[in-house]
């Protein structure tokens, strides 16, 4: 991303923040609107507080204007609607406002992680371990739900009154579709991957695990692996290639060292797995095994629906071992992917046995919307005018006789400029009728006194 194209997408996300900004209103819903909290790409958080409970929350505030905006915002509740998860931010309530968007969140208390980064200059591994632990859980159940992220930075990264991650700010997630990339640009430069830079279509999941690649950087040496100048990435050539240093005398781990490569590969397609991030051995150590899932016990399968089950593959699971997982383990990312999955096959089947005009609607809204005014002439064509057919019907005694008149049209450019200097020339000449009348004579200045007075005239 060059340095123009950032520029002008700052512009717009400036002017997104503008109309947020705008909210002037002291109460939303049962909340009382407090001070504000932080400033996203196009959002403002502010403090809430629930006026019988006295419940503290952040409320998000949005004003979304164009078609894109509003799916936008819909696409974000849509995602946190789907999560439910302890290091996941909570939704709790989504209210609409002449205009604005308002969602009520859970309230990290704690602050930022990049905050907490800032204050300790890099954390002990140790730490930073148990906090991993924590994103990794949470991204995991993410994708097993079919929910890519897409800007996963410490800024988005809350902290709760006991020290515990809250992964936040899905306005730029998206629903995985099995075997389809994501085109749109989107994310922080430092954390965006080599294929989001180059404009190339990408991966969401491959996304997302190499941004945890860039915060665990970023929590062990308490820097950036490449630097920024203007928010953009100086060294980009470098972020293409996957090349960053870790200096010696910040005393990292080899066994971190080794986790941290495994993410910041530049080929998309040889990064790690989750599963590999959490099976490996800095991440267990000093624990008994990998992070928890928290991943809600879904009915295990006895009859597979193949369509559904065959576009595991697409989102990366080894068919032979999903197909062990669905119908063993009722807490596997495979199976709730598969429900997930089921789901959206049934209704492709309610859709295809609906009309074709109602199959439209579902399938895409908003092409539909675009494309009715086109459609209109043709499915509520405009009614010929009763002037060009008419039928009279002609009663006489035990006769009756329909007469069908059609109306004349032209049938040349010449006929029908000659129509035209006809009315042009019947309006310009006076008529016959005035021509004929009798002009006046002329008065006498000298009238005698008891003479009467000339008749009035009307003026043409």
């Amino acid at each position: 991303m060059d340095y123009e194209d950032h520029l002008e997408q700052s512009k717009v996300q400036q002017s997104r923040l503008k109309g947020a900004l705008s909210f002037r209103s002291k109460d939303i819903g049962n909340y009382t609107v407090g001070r504000t909290l932080g400033k996203g790409s196009c959002a403002v958080v502010k403090l809430g507080i629930h006026r019988d409970t006295g419940k503290q929350v952040a409320i998000k505030i949005m004003k979304p204007r164009s078609l894109r905006e509003q799916k936008e915002a819909l696409r974000e509740v849509e995602a946190l609607n789907r999560l439910s998860h302890p290091n996941i931010t909570r939704l709790h309530q989504v209210i609409r406002e002449e205009g604005y968007t308002c969602l009520i969140l859970e309230l990290g208390v704690g602050g930022e992680l990049f905050e907490r980064v800032m204050d300790c200059g890099k954390i002990p591994e140790g730490e930073a371990r148990v906090l991993f632990r924590q994103i990794l859980s949470g991204v995991q159940y993410m994708h097993a739900n079919l929910v890519a992220h897409r800007d996963l930075k410490p800024e988005n990264l809350l902290l709760d009154e006991y020290g515990n991650i809250k992964i936040s700010d899905f306005g730029l997630s998206n629903i995985i579709k099995p075997g389809k990339l994501f085109s749109t640009w989107c994310g922080s430069p430092v954390y965006t991957p080599p294929e989001v830079v180059l404009r190339q279509q990408y991966n969401g999941i491959a996304m997302d695990i190499w941004s945890l690649g860039v915060i665990l950087y970023v929590m062990v040496t308490g820097g950036m692996p490449w630097r920024l100048e203007s928010n953009v990435v100086k060294n980009i050539d470098d972020l293409i290639e996957g090349n960053y240093d870790i200096p010696d005398f910040l005393n990292v781990s080899k066994d971190c060292k080794e986790l941290i490569g495994m993410m910041l590969v530049a080929d998309g397609t040889k990064r790690a797995s989750l599963e590999q991030l959490m099976n490996h051995k800095w991440t267990c150590a000093g624990f008994e095994g990998a992070p928890a899932s928290f991943i809600e016990p879904k009915p295990l399968v006895n009859v597979i629906n193949e369509n559904a089950f065959a576009q595991l593959e697409g989102l990366g699971y080894d068919l032979e071992v999903a197909r062990k997982q669905i119908q063993t383990v009722p807490t596997s990312p495979a199976l709730t992917a598969y429900y997930h999955l089921l789901a959206k096959h049934r209704r492709l089947q309610k859709v295809n046995s609906c009309s074709p005009e109602d199959a439209k609607l579902v399938n895409s809204p908003d092409q539909y919307l675009n494309t009715i005014s086109r459609t209109r002439s043709k499915s509520h064509p405009t009614p010929k005018s009763p002037l060009a057919t008419r039928k009279i019907s002609l009663s006489s005694l035990d006769t009756k006789i329909d007469i069908s008149l059609d109306e004349e049209k032209p049938s040349s450019k010449k006929k029908e400029k000659s129509i035209l200097r006809t009315l042009l020339d019947r309006f310009r000449k006076p008529s016959a009728k005035r021509n004929s009348r009798e002009v006046p004579r002329p008065v006498s200045m000298v009238v005698a006194h008891n003479s009467p007075s000339p008749p009035s005239r009307r003026r043409y």
